[in-house]
């Protein structure tokens, strides 16, 4: 008896491809899917470690279940980014496997599909999680490092800002007590003339013909 829900070995993914600016539509890929929701669109700079979700991908599938299938950008992305497809799906069941007593043998090879991609995926990221712990971990060291370094030149532009404030502020302060004192100086001298003057009309009378000179 054939049977066309055979599964052959595989990660269900695709290595990394690099954007050249212009293309949109990628694909078929050497995979296949039974749901559009199956597939997972990342991207990330050429270089970088990090993959982030990219959402704004269309996903085409033929007719048969499973079948191939290509993604669209909605619109063309940097030469200096690249992307890669991965097969994600969450397992469910849909159709019975028996009518009546009969058991339907081509839906339950198809359950049996299903459930080997979902396995497939399973050790493809376990695969992968454990790998990627010890870039995470160095990857996190670099980020507490980079902060480390930040917070230390935010408290030191902090302290040097606090400088300069509290500097302004004795220098305003002495500016006012210099004029303060120098208002003091020129009330003192004023009112030494103005006593000596005043001293005048009582000594020598005579000599003062406006009091408006003295007043």
């Amino acid at each position: 008896m054939s049977d066309d829900y055979f599964l052959d070995r595989s990660l269900r993914q695709s290595h990394a491809i690099a954007f050249d600016g212009v293309t949109q539509v990628y694909g078929p890929f050497d995979f296949q899917i039974y749901d559009i929701l199956d597939v997972e669109i990342s991207v990330r700079q050429l270089g970088s470690v990090l993959w982030m979700r990219d959402t704004a991908v269309k996903v085409d599938k033929g007719s048969a279940d499973p079948d191939f299938f290509t993604i669209t950008f909605d619109v063309a992305r940097p030469a200096t980014h690249e992307f890669r497809v991965r097969g994600k799906r969450l397992h469910e069941r849909s159709v019975a496997l028996a009518k009546g007593q009969v058991l339907k043998l081509d839906e339950l090879s198809r359950e049996h599909q299903k459930i080997g991609i979902v396995l497939q995926e399973v050790r493809r990221d376990l695969d992968a999680s454990e790998g990627a712990i010890p870039d995470q971990l160095a990857l996190a060291k670099k980020f507490v490092t980079d902060a480390a370094e930040h917070a230390g030149s935010a408290n030191a532009a902090a302290t040097l800002a606090a400088s300069e404030a509290d500097r302004s502020t004795l220098e305003r302060q002495r500016s006012e007590t210099l004029y303060a004192n120098m208002d003091a100086y020129r009330a003192a001298f004023e009112n030494r003339n103005f006593l000596r003057d005043l001293g005048s009309v009582y000594e020598e009378p005579d000599k003062v013909t406006d009091l408006g000179d003295v007043y």
